[in-house]
C-alpha cells in the first residue's frame, strides 16, 4: 500500500465497520488473502458490486527471435462487479483484484479508520 502505508505503520482498525455499512470507494480494508487464508492484506475499495471498472495490465515475455523482453500493455474493463474490486495502491508491486478477481464482503475483516 505505499506510499499509502509504510512499513511498521500501525493501523487501527475498526472489525465491525461493515456490520451495518456497506464498504465504499476508496475506503482501505483489511482482507482475508483469498489466495493464503492465513494472511490478511490491506487494499483499497476501487469498485462495488453491480459497477464497472476498467484496468491496465502488463504482461513481460521473452521475444522468440531476439530473445529480449518485451512488455504489452492491454486495457481490460470488467462490467457488473459480482463483488468488491480491491487494488493496491502500488500496483506494479501489489497483488490484488487483478490477481485474484474481485471479493465478497465475507472476507472483508475491517475498515482502516487510523493510521500511526
Amino acid at each position: 500500500m505505499l506510499p499509502t502505508l509504510q512499513p511498521n505503520d500501525i493501523v487501527m482498525v475498526n472489525l465491525r465497520a461493515f456490520d451495518f455499512l456497506e464498504p465504499q470507494v476508496n475506503d482501505i480494508v483489511v482482507l482475508i488473502d483469498p489466495n493464503i487464508p492465513t494472511q490478511k492484506l490491506i487494499k483499497r475499495i476501487h469498485a462495488l458490486p453491480g459497477e464497472s471498472t476498467s484496468f491496465i495490465t502488463k504482461t513481460t515475455k521473452l521475444h522468440e527471435a531476439t530473445r529480449l523482453p518485451v512488455t504489452t500493455r492491454k486495457k481490460v474493463t470488467v462490467n457488473n462487479l459480482a463483488g468488491y474490486f480491491v487494488l493496491g495502491d502500488n500496483p506494479s508491486q501489489s497483488s490484488d483484484s487483478r490477481d485474484f478477481g474481485v471479493v465478497n464482503l465475507s472476507i472483508l475483516v475491517g475498515k482502516v479508520v487510523w493510521v500511526y
